[in-house]
């Protein structure tokens, strides 16, 4: 039986520059490296870096990571808004020609309004992801291109663009696409080779996320982004959980703004994380977390095990890649791996796991 680190492929997010409290370095070039090279040495498959309009340009941060490590794939946002497709088929060559290592991308239209507006942005929600979809097909393009690339669409056009050197095809990006509503799962299944959700509770998650893009006529593979804490003993855990996630009230009201987020499912964990007690565990996942203002995504809190097999339902509704919130530390990637190393739970006992949970 695999293990969930076989079963999953497992990819951890390095912090940005605004999350200092996560940062292994007062020197946040250093606190990269080392965020990085612990992934590296723990067996991870990829590093995602966090991606903002307004603050540092991550593309630099590639080099950095490809650098100081040896099989980590990075994992980098790029949106219409501030990277036309070319530039961002010309990034992925550049790092194939210079390191002979593949350069993941994730899509996004970007979930601040007031970001996008700053620059022009003012498409409706669904037209982004419109014009999402024709960039995603056209960075494919360009990079498989044999002969001078043409293209006449809504969004783009180009006339006998070449790609020099030519992109090493063994090397080809993967496509992520991010999002949880009918628009953005409808683009996934037409265009991504990954779909990166943010986990439910995981009845919602087979109705709402897993069952739509079963259906899809493509193969795509589904994703979910999940902290972890995790310990020998859930109230352990919980303990751990609540000193990192203090409930505060400068949290709340970072959630309460979130409800705003152009993107759905950045206002559905608001709405639904301010609807419940941060302080109370009603079961492993666990919304305190982003309700504190200081995490992207729900958490996993429990003993090893529970936490075990809570990915494991995960797994067996499709859920082939983690995106993991950190972890920041040795002893964090320590904690973690006393939860992937447990066999997946098969599909026949997961009722069974869901009682436990």
């Amino acid at each position: 039986m695999a293990t969930l680190k076989e079963a999953f492929e497992i990819i951890s997010s390095l912090p940005s520059i605004w999350d200092k409290h996560r940062h292994l370095d007062p020197d946040y070039l250093t606190s990269i490296k080392m965020g990085a090279s612990l992934a590296d040495e723990f067996g991870y498959r990829g590093v995602l870096l966090h991606y903002n309009l307004h603050a540092m340009e991550p593309w630099p941060v590639v080099s950095v990571i490809l650098e100081s490590t040896r099989f980590l794939t990075p994992l980098i946002a790029a949106q219409p808004t501030n990277l036309p497709p070319h530039t961002a088929a010309r990034l992925c060559m550049t790092a194939a020609a210079l390191f002979k290592r593949r350069v993941d991308l994730n899509l996004i239209i970007g979930a601040k309004p007031e970001e996008q507006k700053s620059v022009g942005d003012t498409l409706p929600h669904d037209e982004k992801y419109a014009r999402l979809e024709e960039y995603g097909r056209v960075i494919r393009e360009i990079l498989v291109a044999a002969e001078p690339y043409k293209h006449s669409g809504k969004w783009y056009t180009y006339d006998n663009f070449v790609l020099s050197p030519p992109m090493h095809q063994a090397l080809l990006p993967r496509v992520f696409v991010a999002g949880a509503s009918p628009a953005a799962l409808a683009v996934a299944r037409r265009v991504a080779d990954i779909v990166v959700t943010h986990p439910q509770d995981v009845e919602a998650f087979k109705e709402n996320i897993a069952d739509v893009l079963s259906q899809s006529e493509r193969k795509v593979s589904l994703s979910v982004r999940v902290g972890i804490i995790a310990r020998s003993h859930r109230d352990e855990a919980r303990a751990v959980a609540l000193e990192r996630f203090p409930q505060t009230r400068r949290g709340e009201v970072v959630t309460k703004m979130k409800t705003k987020a152009e993107s759905n499912w950045l206002r559905a964990l608001a709405q639904e994380s301010l609807q419940a007690d941060g302080d109370q565990f009603s079961s492993v996942f666990w919304l305190g977390a982003y309700r504190s203002g200081s995490a992207y995504c729900p958490y996993l809190v429990g003993s090893y095990d529970e936490v075990g097999g809570v990915l494991s339902q995960y797994h067996a509704l499709g859920a082939r890649v983690l995106l993991v919130d950190g972890p920041d530390t040795r002893a964090e990637f320590a904690h973690h791996d006393a939860v992937f190393i447990r066999p997946t739970v098969p599909t026949a006992d997961i009722k069974a796991v869901r009682a436990q949970s």
